[in-house]
């Protein structure tokens, strides 16, 4: 069997996240979660992700953050 695609979900709001994190893990998604683009950063400086999930954020704009940060290819 192979690994879970890694995915960061982004959102300011907790709820949010938790929904997604359920949501997209039941589906076999390994999901990470962060509040704002800065986290987000954070977990893609030490995770390399397979997809980026952006909401709204209230700390730094959510297509500028994806543009910055092109997806991995899976092996």
């Amino acid at each position: 069997m192979g690994r879970a695609k890694r995915i960061l979900v982004i959102d300011d709001d907790p709820q949010i996240c938790q929904a997604m994190e359920t949501i997209l893990g039941d589906n076999g998604y390994e999901v990470y979660a962060a509040t704002d683009t800065v986290r987000g950063e954070a977990l893609l400086q030490v995770q390399e992700m397979g997809g980026i999930v952006d909401f709204h954020t209230t700390v730094g704009r959510g297509t500028t953050f994806t543009l910055r940060f092109p997806l991995t290819k899976s092996e």
